[in-house]
């Protein structure tokens, strides 16, 4: 979400695919022996403000290799909503996923929020906290949190704009600094799949986008 041209209306995706492979929630996939599916409905009004709903499927998660049967089909489903408010720019997206890796009710859930705000052309101090849920009938119910403060240094000032497009252009040479706070299940009970178990630091340069 977030690389949609800005305008006014609504617009719709559909795609037909083969099984989602690069997708973590789905394993052992085999080219030509499963398909998968995605729909996504969209309102934008120019960029103050952007909605989607989407809802895709991936047929036998679990595999379709020699000696891997009944596996169940991959649900998904997202709602996602950013708004770009020149400096300041908010994201939030809730999604949940059911059958994970074909697993029949190993379920997952979560939600994030972003907020962003731009110094200036070079300095953009940033929050966001992703909070995520798995259930599975063997290990129940399990929580992971985590807390993301950071600083993008973008040292390819492309103008002194903040409309999305000259935000994007300056994400080539860019510096990321995050400080990392886990929460919830961060002994290692967390069975969802992925998250970060414990308080990290992290720092990333971008070269390209």
């Amino acid at each position: 979400m977030g690389h949609e041209r800005p305008w006014k209306g609504f617009g719709y995706d559909v795609m037909i695919a083969n099984q989602a492979g690069r997708s973590a929630a789905v394993t052992r996939a085999d080219e030509g022996k499963g398909n998968s599916y995605a729909v996504r409905g969209m309102f934008d009004w120019t960029e103050a403000l952007h909605f989607e709903a989407s809802y895709a499927l991936s047929e036998e998660a679990g595999g379709t290799f020699a000696g891997v049967i009944n596996t169940e089909d991959y649900e998904s489903f997202n709602l996602g909503v950013g708004s770009n408010l020149g400096q300041l720019g908010l994201k939030a997206e809730y999604i949940t996923g059911s059958n994970t890796k074909g697993r029949k009710d190993y379920d997952e859930s979560a939600y994030s929020v972003t907020a962003q705000y731009a110094i200036n052309n070079m300095f953009e101090p940033t929050i966001k906290h992703i909070q995520g849920d798995a259930e599975d009938p063997i290990n129940g119910k399990t929580s992971l949190g985590n807390t993301y403060i950071g600083l993008n240094v973008f040292f390819a000032q492309f103008n002194d704009k903040f409309d999305r497009n000259s935000k994007r252009n300056r994400n080539a040479h860019k510096l990321v600094l995050n400080y990392v706070v886990a929460s919830g299940d961060t002994d290692g009970a967390y069975k969802g799949l992925k998250g970060v178990k414990g308080d990290e630091w992290i720092m990333q340069w971008q070269v390209k986008f």
